[in-house]
């Protein structure tokens, strides 16, 4: 028989933990499926291998993973499983992004015709354009919030924004945590927003006060404006930026893609509404990185 025609495009990120098919799921109008007598043991060996350090947390794109996904399409296969993307092959391959890079040929900044390095003194956030640049001189714009009804606006004092740099601290009037009052404005997105509407043609962000967590510098989705968008982590160069200082400044951001796989097949049920297994969600953190919580110095596979 062919394979099972579907559109794989509406389930490819479906995420369905592998092991659906295990028994105790019932079926209407059909008795429960029966566990069969080895099947802890079977279950134990998956998980052992599956876990195992030899997969090294199997990062999506890495070994581990591709590892992993081959021992999945094998037991679908040895047990009765049709593999659906053709005759022979289960994996549906698919592309994510891991991280975002900022390449060193495609980002600058120079503050007063002195060169700054990337990423110790500086490096472009998540809301920064894709490829962008910008000069002229800075103009400190406090928090570069305006908040009618609580009576305060960062802009109202700055005679001109437009064309400028605008620099702005990272936190609020009353700080960064769940009970502020500025709470709807510490979104830095929302910000850089209504600095782009005021003219701006970059924008700056530092951290000066005591409390507020830097941005990370590690991130995987892009929320791009069309102009640069930088973090300086360097106390004295904020401290220096708040000045009116001439700065030039260029951000590149780069996705960074793997291939990745689901295990997708089916099992006819002689009624002609075949039952439809995938091996999702089976890929882990590898030894870490920004999405665990982790934060040992010693890097640790992630099983």
């Amino acid at each position: 028989m062919a394979p099972y025609k579907t559109n794989c495009s509406m389930i490819k990120h479906t995420m369905l933990t592998f092991g659906l098919f295990l028994s105790g799921w019932c079926v209407a109008q059909k008795p429960c499926i029966q566990l069969l007598p080895d099947a802890a043991k079977r279950v134990s060996a998956d998980i052992s291998f599956l876990a195992s350090d030899d997969l090294e947390g199997r990062e999506p794109g890495s070994e581990g993973a591709d590892k992993a996904a081959d021992y999945i399409a094998l037991a679908f296969s040895e047990a009765g499983i049709s593999p659906m993307i053709n005759e022979t092959e289960a994996r549906q391959t698919f592309e994510i992004t891991t991280h975002i890079s900022f390449p060193k040929e495609g980002n600058a900044l120079t503050v007063e015709n002195e060169d700054r390095s990337l990423p110790f003194d500086y490096f472009p956030l998540a809301y920064s354009a894709v490829k962008g640049e910008a000069s002229g001189k800075t103009v400190y714009a406090g928090y570069g919030i305006v908040a009618p009804e609580k009576d305060w606006n960062d802009y109202a004092d700055l005679k001109k924004v437009a064309g400028k740099i605008v620099v702005m601290d990272i936190s609020s009037p009353d700080g960064i945590h769940p009970h502020s009052e500025y709470l709807k404005y510490h979104d830095l997105g929302t910000r850089v927003d209504l600095a782009r509407e005021k003219g701006a043609a970059a924008v700056v962000f530092v951290n000066l006060e005591e409390g507020t967590s830097d941005p990370r510098h590690n991130y995987r989705n892009l929320k791009s404006r069309d102009i640069p968008v930088i973090f300086v982590q360097d106390e004295a160069l904020a401290r220096e930026l708040k000045g009116g200082v001439k700065v030039e400044m260029k951000t590149a951001l780069k996705e960074e893609k793997v291939q990745a796989y689901n295990v997708m097949g089916y099992v006819e049920n002689g009624d002609g509404l075949p039952t439809i297994v995938i091996g999702a969600h089976y890929d882990h953190l590898g030894f870490g990185g920004s999405s665990s919580l982790y934060r040992g110095e010693e890097v640790q596979i992630h099983n």
